[in-house]
């Protein structure tokens, strides 16, 4: 498995909590209150990744912040999820990218090329994070395809980082 290494580990400071709560508020849409000192920045080999208890709860992709498995266990937003059939469970723990036949189901106004989460069908329970590929209602329309490049899920590096789950 390969190793994932965080540098320049610091504790959030105010002008930072600042920014980080409303970059996540924005992707979201829930109001994030992290407190100076409550989390730490940390860079790592694809951006910076926030963590809370010495695990990662949300990574910045580009320019752009998304919470990580970890976090959106604990607070699932209401938007940008795309819902997976449970024959796609297996093949999603195992870091593979979402078909678009495993598709049952997405939130209202997810478009190609943003950052989603995808959840399955029966606890509607987070499994991985990734980017989309196509329009949602392109997504629940087409039996072909990739509709969601993963870049983080259950059991990768990332979610392994900080604790024996």
């Amino acid at each position: 498995m390969a190793q994932f290494n965080l540098r320049r580990r610091h504790p959030v400071n105010k002008r930072e909590a600042r920014t980080l709560n409303a970059a996540l508020a924005e992707a979201h849409g829930l109001e994030f209150s992290y407190r100076p000192g409550e989390v730490e920045l940390a860079q790592s080999p694809t951006g910076q990744a926030l963590l809370r208890d010495g695990r990662v709860i949300a990574f910045e992709r580009g320019d752009r912040w998304h919470l990580a498995v970890r976090g959106l266990l604990e607070l699932a937003p209401p938007g940008g999820w795309v819902q997976v059939d449970m024959g796609a469970v297996p093949f999603l723990r195992n870091g593979a990218n979402v078909m678009a036949a495993g598709i049952n189901d997405v939130a209202e106004a997810v478009t190609k090329g943003d950052l989603v989460w995808v959840r399955e069908e029966n606890h509607q329970r987070p499994l991985a994070v990734g980017e989309a590929s196509m329009d949602g209602a392109e997504m629940v329309a087409s039996a072909r395809g990739m509709a969601v490049k993963t870049l983080h899920h259950i059991g990768d590096t990332v979610w392994d980082f900080g604790g024996d789950d």
